[in-house]
């Protein structure tokens, strides 16, 4: 069994918050198991969550990076750029919002490439392979910088469907009297099923998984960062105003109040 230096409970409350705050469509592996099409579909490709947007956001995520203040002004400059886009997915499926989500994955790991220095990225990736834990296994990138067989992978994407299709079976029976019941239960299906996972590794690629994500961070102090409050247009007219702009009521107390009629 693989001990998780960070706290498996403090990853899985920050992978859950992850999960809730975005459509988590970002890292998809594609480790291309045989299969025989006759006799069952092609499974769905499994999605592994990236939470580099959520990551750059936080306080204690930019003191662990040691950015400078040009550095941070840069990032929120980026952040800003995308975060009318990015709030607004919580709003749409996974199948509509998967693709934009990652788009602005792409879009804001090119520039922190140029913002960050090469050890300050590097540990930046770290922190994105131990928020994913053992999901990360799932990854074809670190599939092959471990060194994973073909059977490996296989295994592995056998053992992380089994638990999650055990969970969702789970989740099917749960009524308001068993959920607390059924919420335990279903932790422990993926806490043995993220076990399994680790457990296909031979002692020399523990150690390579290890050594990529790098020293032990302690998530449970990461909270979701700041968005940039979007700008309150497309109305047809202004009434009683001229059209306003965030810009002209920062550091006024504003109520905002919506309403419709015909």
């Amino acid at each position: 069994m693989i001990q998780n230096p960070d706290g498996e409970d403090a990853r899985r409350r920050w992978t859950l918050a992850v999960a809730v705050a975005v459509t988590s469509l970002v890292c998809v592996s594609r480790f291309g198991v045989a299969q025989d099409k006759k006799d069952a579909p092609e499974p769905k490709a499994i999605v592994v969550p990236n939470p580099t947007l959520m990551l750059v956001r936080d306080e204690t995520v930019l003191a662990e990076l040691a950015v400078t203040a040009e550095q941070r002004k840069s990032i929120r400059d980026t952040l800003d750029g995308i975060d009318k886009t990015f709030f607004a997915l919580r709003d749409v499926g996974a199948d509509e919002g998967g693709e934009v989500l990652r788009s602005l994955t792409i879009r804001v790991k090119a520039r922190m490439k140029g913002v960050l220095k090469p050890e300050q990225y590097e540990r930046l990736e770290q922190l994105v392979l131990r928020a994913q834990g053992v999901d990360s296994l799932l990854l074809m990138t670190v599939a092959e910088k471990l060194g994973l067989s073909p059977e490996q992978r296989q295994q592995i994407e056998k053992s992380y469907r089994e638990a999650t299709e055990a969970v969702a079976e789970l989740s099917k029976q749960t009524t308001d009297e068993s959920r607390k019941e059924n919420q335990v239960a279903a932790a422990k299906l993926l806490a043995d099923g993220r076990e399994r996972l680790a457990s296909v590794l031979s002692e020399e690629q523990k150690q390579k998984w290890e050594s990529l994500k790098g020293k032990p961070f302690d998530f449970s102090n990461v909270r979701r960062g700041p968005f940039k409050a979007p700008e309150i247009d497309g109305g047809d007219a202004w009434i009683n105003s001229e059209p306003l702009t965030l810009a002209k009521l920062r550091g006024q107390v504003v109520v905002v109040h919506f309403w419709t009629f015909g």
